[in-house]
Formats: structure tokens, sequence, C-alpha cells
């Protein structure tokens, strides 16, 4: 009998152990999943915006000023403005991207090349955009998003690990 109630009190433990590391990994799973499907509603939600801004930027570059009269002429041109507004939301999403609250991977492979042209498209706009502000912060989540896109990209992907900020 001594020895049955020993086991019991051995075994008891071990299995509570077992039972909280299966829910953590439930957890987890369902957590990974969440992140997926967030990812995946938000860039249903967010494309219809972007495309009508791209829409309108390509216009105004064509219609009037290009980029670069644009750019000199910072302060007043409506293509500043509708630029300004595209790069805030690409900037905004690349904020949940790198602190883990949407999946880097869903993105990448949606629309991964698509990000870093954009970035590259409007890299002199961003550098006279920080310097005008005097915020060499601005749109850094969206750079940082393009450099880590180019890594994983050079590493292999879908298997490749995916960085998130430091905070996650």
């Amino acid at each position: 009998m001594a020895l049955v109630k020993d086991l019991v009190l051995v075994i008891t433990p071990i299995l509570g152990l077992l039972t909280l590391f299966m829910m953590y990994r439930q957890i987890q799973a369902d957590h990974e999943r969440r992140r997926k499907q967030a990812t995946l509603e938000y860039l249903q939600k967010i494309q219809p915006l972007l495309s009508n801004l791209r829409y309108e930027i390509d216009r105004l570059a064509k219609d009037t000023l290009t980029f670069e009269q644009a750019i000199n002429h910072y302060d007043s041109a409506t293509e500043c403005e509708t630029i300004r507004n595209f790069l805030i939301h690409l900037e905004h999403m690349a904020v949940g991207l790198n602190n883990g609250v949407f999946d880097k991977a869903i993105m990448y492979e949606i629309a991964g090349s698509s990000l870093v042209s954009y970035f590259n498209r409007f890299a002199n706009f961003i550098e006279i955009y920080r310097q005008k502000r005097n915020n060499p912060k601005a749109f850094k989540d969206f750079e940082q998003l393009k450099v880590d896109y180019a890594n994983w990209k050079k590493a292999g992907h879908p298997n490749a690990p995916i960085r998130y900020s430091k905070h996650s």
C-alpha cells in the first residue's frame, strides 16, 4: 500500500507538469494561428487603401510633378501628402510585423518583394522627410522590414528563422 501511495505521489506531479506543458504548447499553437489569421485579415483590409494610394501616386506623378520635384516642393505638394500617407500605412504594418503582432513569413510570401520595391521607390522621399522633420527614426520599422526580408530571402525562405523585434 505504501508503494502505491509513493508512486501516486511521484506520478501525480509528473502528470501535472506534462499537462501544463501540453497546455502551453496548445496556447502557443493557437497564438501562431491567430497571428497568421490577423495578418491575412489585415492585408485584406488594407489592400484596397494601398491600391488607391498607389494609383493616386502614379497618376499624380504622371500628370504633375515628378517625385524629385515633389520632394523639392515638399511642404506644399499634394504628391508628398499622398506619398506620406502611403508610407505611414506601410510603417504601421511594419511596426506590427516587427513586434510579432503579424506573421512575417505570411507577409513576406504575399508582399515581401512589393514592400522592398516601395521602400526603394520612396527612399529619397524618406530621407528628405527625416531631414525636414528632424526625425531620423521616421519609417525605421519599414526600413528594418526591408533589411529583414532581404536576409530572410537570402537564408532560403520559407523555413528560415524570422527575426522579430528585441521586445518579443
